[in-house]
């Protein structure tokens, strides 16, 4: 039975916070540069560049899907709860179609309300810590979605010329393609939903895309069932605001983020030296406040803006949604699912708490006698 660790929270949190007091973090804000509207433009850009790049293929595939005429989506706030699901499962290893499921998540839901009262006092202690942490954490993820997706490391010595030859090479790729796609957006947007709806079904353990299809009807029909036994889910709130979770979840983020940007561990000694000159460097390559002229800005903002509509629907591309011709959502029209959102924050926690400690927050089972949840199991 899945639990959160008292133990496990309490020594990563005291840890950081007797690091974080020994840093002049106020420095921090006047070490952090600008990189004006390349942060912005950067997804939208690596979206169509991850198309273009299946050139041969990608006009054929968006073809024959917009030839399909599916209808509407019909559920769209069942595929959120739905993607919901799917996230608590991925991060919290229970799947909420489970037949168990009711038990385990009260168990995870209630060892965490019962863990997370320290936390409440930290909250005072992180006030002034926060903003900065928080302008870095931004940063860090301006420079990771640079990184990602046009695959051009900001820090490192010489990456700016070569990030302003991609962004003009990516406007000549991308024009016709872009031309296609914004003249069919809201298509393309409802065929993105069909692509979620399967992806979500098969991260929760129901396959609604096998073959050519012909398994569709009952598949849909076990769906259906399952989210029906789902329905009777009696779970309980969260003792934390989720004002409070997300305070807690920002810096657990700035802290993940500058982990994975820089390679600089907060928790440890030093690392404000390794963070004045990374940011050193940073400034150095860039050679100060990264402004785009007005007439490429422009041009990567509009790109940019179909891009980003695409990069919700890149599931689509590779996937047979010719097989939701066949499936029926009448079963699902009536569906009224529990709130999930207190197993979302806390999912949402979870995964930061791993990512910034690299540590698992729940634990499987007991970690030795004392632990004051050993009853339960």
């Amino acid at each position: 039975m899945p639990c959160s660790c008292l133990k496990t929270l309490k020594n990563a949190f005291s840890t950081l916070l007797h690091n974080l007091a020994m840093m002049p973090m106020m420095e921090l804000a006047e070490l952090i540069p600008d990189l004006g509207t390349l942060p912005r433009l950067a997804p939208g850009m690596g979206t169509l560049s991850a198309v273009a790049s299946m050139r041969a293929t990608a006009s054929a595939r968006l073809s024959a899907a917009l030839r399909l005429g599916l209808p509407p989506f019909p559920v769209p706030a069942l595929l959120a709860k739905l993607e919901l699901m799917a996230r608590i499962k991925a991060v919290l290893g229970i799947n909420p179609l489970a037949a168990n499921a009711n038990l385990r998540l009260s168990m995870a839901l209630n060892t965490f309300n019962t863990n997370s009262g320290f936390m409440i006092p930290l909250l005072a202690l992180l006030g002034p810590l926060l903003t900065p942490l928080l302008a870095l954490a931004e940063l860090a993820a301006e420079l990771q979605a640079v990184q990602v997706f046009t695959r051009i490391n900001l820090t490192s010595p010489g990456s700016l010329p070569s990030l302003m030859a991609f962004l003009r090479a990516s406007l000549n790729m991308n024009m016709s393609l872009a031309a296609t796609l914004s003249a069919n957006l809201s298509v393309v947007a409802n065929l993105a939903m069909y692509a979620r709806f399967i992806n979500a079904a098969a991260a929760l353990g129901i396959n609604l895309a096998v073959g050519a299809g012909l398994f569709v009807p009952s598949a849909m029909a076990r769906l259906s069932a399952s989210l029906r036994l789902a329905m009777n889910l009696k779970l309980p709130g969260l003792t934390l605001s989720s004002a409070e979770l997300n305070q807690l979840m920002a810096l657990l983020g700035a802290i993940a983020a500058v982990k994975s940007t820089w390679g600089i561990n907060l928790m440890l000694p030093g690392a404000m030296d390794l963070l004045r000159a990374a940011l050193a460097s940073l400034l150095g390559n860039l050679g100060g406040p990264l402004n785009l002229s007005a007439s490429l800005n422009a041009s990567l903002s509009a790109m940019a803006s179909v891009g980003a509509s695409l990069n919700a629907a890149l599931p689509m591309f590779g996937m047979n949604l010719a097989v939701m011709l066949r499936a029926s959502f009448n079963a699902f029209l009536s569906l009224q699912l529990p709130n999930m959102m207190p197993l979302s924050l806390m999912a949402n926690f979870a995964a930061n708490f791993d990512a910034a400690f690299g540590m698992g927050m729940m634990s499987r089972s007991p970690c030795n006698s004392s632990c004051p949840m050993v009853a339960a199991f």
